[in-house]
């Protein structure tokens, strides 16, 4: 056999194999994000549960009970982990925080996850991103996530 047809189907091979798991580590991401949405969307719904007991959110809290459901208090499945905060932390009573913290977020993972939430507000390591009452636009959160994320909070209330 000819050693350059030889050595050519290994580059090709190679090249699939890199190419198979650069674009499968995308989908994972994309299924992670997608994942993480759901259980934010979980704990919105808990919480919500609390407002029409309480008519207000205050003393909701990462330590309230089945707020965060126990399969995901430990961590998101971005990493990280979920917090909560309410009026303790400088909200109204009307609204709280869903937090994830201690990420490592690429630009790409950021980005599907801010524009699948609609919210009162997204901050993204801090900043706030987009307009009030809506998820991001693509081109916001393409600026906002242009360095990946640590933390992302989205800011929920009775009328979001």
């Amino acid at each position: 056999m000819n050693p350059v047809a030889v050595l050519f189907a290994v580059i090709i091979v190679i090249a699939g194999l890199a190419a198979g798991i650069y674009f499968g580590l995308g989908l994972l991401a994309s299924g992670n994000t997608s994942n993480a949405a759901q259980d934010i969307m979980t704990i919105v719904g808990n919480a919500q549960e609390v407002y029409g007991v309480q008519g207000d959110y205050a003393g909701i809290s990462t330590n309230a009970s089945n707020i965060i459901p126990k399969g995901i208090q430990t961590s998101t499945p971005l990493g990280g982990t979920f917090a909560l905060s309410s009026s303790g932390a400088g909200l109204p009573a009307s609204q709280f925080n869903v937090e994830m913290t201690g990420l490592t977020l690429s630009p790409t993972a950021c980005q599907k996850l801010v524009t699948q939430i609609s919210d009162i507000g997204t901050s993204v390591n801090g900043n706030s991103v987009g307009n009030s009452n809506s998820a991001p636009t693509g081109a916001q959160a393409v600026s906002a996530c242009s360095g990946g994320a640590s933390s992302v909070y989205f800011t929920f209330g009775n009328n979001s």
